[in-house]
């Protein structure tokens, strides 16, 4: 996936290649590329569903590998790990853009933030048969926690339901 850095005032977003038609377009927007004359893409990159046991359906776009989410910076005579630029930009995105829909989630459904132990059901479709759906955990529970799923990622108990590939469709499904 082809991830741009874009700076609109104090706001990071992320130009991103559209998950249905490949077509760049910035994260969280519809897209609304013409596919073929008269039909539009359509496709979201952030959605909440309701589901009928009172949690929330949350579609979101791939995040960075954990492999991929740390590098080593000098600090002085010694040098330790920090996060990505690409890792940062995924949190600060994709949280930027959920917590308005887990405010109205709160609001309009009744859905209580997680605060205590609790599982989290996951579905993923990734690009490559050769990605672990593992290794997406870290970056993916730092992003709900800025969104405001839960107070402390450290609640989240990642239960894998499903995993697909596909190389033009990859995302990331959690009912929380």
């Amino acid at each position: 996936m082809k991830v741009q850095r874009v700076e609109e005032g104090d706001e990071v977003r992320r130009k991103v290649d559209c998950q249905g038609c490949g077509q760049p377009k910035i994260e969280g927007d519809t897209c609304d590329a013409e596919t073929a004359p008269g039909k539009v893409c359509g496709w979201p990159q952030l959605e909440i569903h309701p589901t009928e046991d009172g949690r929330i359906l949350i579609f979101l776009p791939l995040c960075p590998s954990t492999n991929d989410r740390q590098t080593a910076a000098r600090m002085g005579r010694f040098s330790r790990l920090v996060l990505t630029e690409e890792a940062r930009d995924y949190v600060a995105s994709v949280g930027a853009q959920l917590k308005p829909l887990i405010v109205r989630a709160i609001e309009e459904l009744g859905w209580k933030p997680i605060t205590r132990w609790q599982g989290v059901e996951l579905w993923t479709i990734l690009p490559r048969t050769s990605a672990d759906c593992h290794n997406y955990g870290k970056v993916l529970f730092d992003a709900l926690e800025a969104g405001g799923v839960t107070w402390n990622d450290k609640y989240l108990m990642p239960d894998y339901r499903g995993l697909w590939h596909d190389t033009k469709i990859h995302c990331l499904i959690v009912k929380a």
